[in-house]
This record gives C-alpha cells, structure tokens and sequence, in this order.
C-alpha cells in the first residue's frame, strides 16, 4: 500500500491513498486507522467501505472527541494508516502521514 496522504478541506480532513496491487483478489474494503493521542490505532468506521474510492472525509469535530481528543495545536502528531483488505487478508500497513 502506498502512502496516504491528509488535507484539510473545510471543517474535515481528507485521507486520500492509491491502492498497490491486490494480488490477484478483488479489493473489498480499505481500513483506514487513526492513532490517538495515547499512540492507540482506531479504525474510522466511515471510511474504506467503498472499494473503489480512494479517499475519505472525516468531520474535524469527530477527531476532537474520544478517542481521539485532537486539539489545533497538537493534531500533527496523530498517524493514519490505510490497509487494503481482501479475501485473503489485511494487506501491509500503508506508510503513515500526520494529520
């Protein structure tokens, strides 16, 4: 999995990935994770469940709150990761970026 990549756009932060090879089984879900503050990854619920979409918006006002606690002048050291998954399993986590 390539690098995933973070951009504010209004009050949300977009998380954007490009898919590597899937290795001969269809994609069925991408697994989007964001680390909290205590360095424990949770997976975003909304994003990743549209195989063919390559990106996902969460509400700046969702990462504020538990678990994430994410406040203006600490929010760039939170990781997200993105992990492709298909019939045979999770694939490597992708390179990580700050939000």
């Amino acid at each position: 999995m390539h690098e995933v990549f973070t951009y504010a756009e209004g009050c949300n932060v977009k998380f954007t990935w490009k898919a590597e090879d899937n290795g001969g089984s269809p994609i069925l879900e991408y697994v989007v994770s964001v680390e909290s503050k205590d360095r424990i990854p949770y997976v975003i619920e909304e994003c990743g469940i549209d195989p063919d979409s390559n990106s996902c918006l969460v509400a700046m006002e969702m990462l504020a709150k538990a678990p994430f606690y994410l406040q203006a002048g600490d929010t760039i050291s939170n990781k997200v990761f993105i992990q492709a998954k298909n019939l045979v399993g999770l694939s490597e986590e992708s390179g990580y970026n700050l939000i």
